[in-house]
């Protein structure tokens, strides 16, 4: 059966409408990120000469357009679609701030399973890796794995770890199956992880963070795919963007201003978002962007330098929505008011 090969014309009417919806997207980086990968995508298509592929490369134009004229409607499944491209929670984005973990220059090549083949060294995992490996926030399932599994997984048989009674009955476990159940679990596991846009450095005498890739290049710490360029600043301020809206009476018994202008969230003026629905899709979005921190000593002690996931305050979770409460801390505006009232009621 023969498959229709899309036209160029049906390719560019797809990527007019990417451009046109890409102007409405509320933050700059969103536009900026879109162009570029819709660009890609349809100079793809357009170069793509087998049938089957160039329609597979047409229909990912034609899918981002009606993404992108979706959540620019406000459908929320669609703008959290396009976030998790753009910030590399799925999508190529992904693979590229993935692959730096799966490498660690600083550790030496493990010895091989089978001594006559040079590709049958077990997976490393780096510090990094483990971090987020140990840690159940930075897990897409949100389930830690511990130690001992990373050295055998789950699903390794008995009979290949030494000192078991299956190993002393059946016998040693094949070198082959080792290699590949080891290198499976790996890849397996490894996969089921939300990377971090950065890491940041401390020194636990003064917790002072740096995400200055001088810094980092001093300690040793290899720099990520977005280090130091801000983006992870900016998820979090919009995120965390709550202004304090004040009644009539609250203004009256603070003794401010009958008028006070409302801090607004900054959005393209062509955005018809609201800003209470972008600010909780970052709320959601910050929750599956880990920050990986490296901590160390300035030499007063022996505590060796380490590696630990944190998750901004300002994320919003599924046990947040419908388990837990999540309540800001009270400012000094909402004593005030909370004094204020108990005066009234005691008079």
């Amino acid at each position: 059966m023969s498959i229709p090969n899309p036209s160029k014309a049906a390719i560019f009417s797809s990527y007019r409408s990417c451009l046109r919806q890409i102007p409405l997207l509320p933050t700059e980086y969103l536009r900026q990120f879109f162009r570029i990968k819709i660009r890609d995508d349809v100079r793809t298509a357009v170069q793509r000469e087998e049938p089957r592929s160039r329609k597979n490369a047409a229909n990912r134009v034609s899918n981002a357009a009606n993404m992108l004229r979706r959540a620019n409607r406000g459908k929320a499944e669609a703008f959290t679609h396009i976030l998790d491209l753009a910030y590399g929670r799925s999508g190529k984005l992904k693979w590229e701030l993935k692959e730096p973990f799966l490498t660690d220059p600083n550790s030496p090549k493990p010895p091989r399973i089978i001594p006559n083949d040079p590709k049958s060294s077990p997976p490393v995992y780096s510090q990094p890796l483990q971090a987020l490996l140990l840690e159940a926030k930075a897990r897409i399932n949100g389930k830690s794995l511990s130690e001992s599994k990373l050295q055998y997984p789950i699903d390794y048989p008995q009979r290949g770890i030494p000192g078991t009674p299956e190993r002393a009955i059946m016998g040693p476990l094949s070198k082959r199956r080792q290699k590949n159940l080891l290198w499976r679990a790996f890849m397996r596991e490894s996969a089921k992880v939300h990377y971090p846009l950065e890491v940041v450095v401390s020194k636990r005498q003064t917790a002072e963070q740096v995400s200055d890739p001088a810094a980092l290049t001093a300690q040793g710490v290899r720099p990520l795919g977005f280090q130091d360029q801000g983006l992870y600043e900016e998820v979090e301020a919009i995120a965390g963007f709550e202004p304090a809206v004040l009644t009539s009476r609250e203004r009256k018994a603070l003794k401010l201003p009958a008028y006070q202008p409302v801090p607004r969230l900054t959005l393209h003026p062509k955005s018809r978002l609201t800003e209470r629905f972008v600010r909780r899709r970052f709320r959601q979005l910050i929750d599956r962007i880990p920050l990986l921190k490296y901590s160390y000593d300035d030499g007063t002690s022996a505590k060796p330098p380490s590696y630990s996931v944190h998750v901004s305050p300002h994320a919003l979770t599924v046990q947040h929505r419908y388990v837990k409460v999540k309540v800001n801390h009270a400012t000094s505006e909402d004593l005030a008011w909370v004094e204020h009232t108990k005066k009234q009621r005691s008079s």
